[in-house]
């Protein structure tokens, strides 16, 4: 049963916030949030299965507007389109989440250099 980061932050932050939007690209592990979700009487949170650029632009166009974006990103780092996606909600704060921050924060420092 696949399990990803989405579901995990998704299900230990949503008593503490209004909504929570997860997104991931393994359609198994979109469907494993939310059975879990369902199973831990989660009803704040909802996910999507699509590149995490693609779900930011959908849920611009919904009026979707985040407080906080939680990231878990890969171990290659974090794309330049995924930054600029993320930084055009405007988020009060941005959350990496990573044992290894030097390459995310190389390919954050690079995008804001540009």
């Amino acid at each position: 049963m696949p399990t990803r980061v989405s579901e995990r932050l998704g299900s230990s932050v949503a008593k503490h916030v209004k909504q929570v939007y997860g997104v991931e690209v393994i359609p198994e592990a979109v469907e494993n949030s939310r059975k879990n979700a369902a199973i831990n009487g989660i009803t704040n949170a909802s996910y999507v299965c699509a590149p995490a650029e693609k779900a930011i632009q959908n849920w611009l166009k919904e009026g979707i507007q985040a407080d906080v974006i939680l990231v878990d990103p890969p171990r290659k780092g974090l794309t330049e389109s995924f930054i600029k996606a993320s930084v055009s909600m405007e988020p009060k704060k941005n959350h990496f989440i990573s044992p290894a921050m030097s390459q995310p924060w190389r390919v954050i420092l690079s995008s804001i250099k540009n």
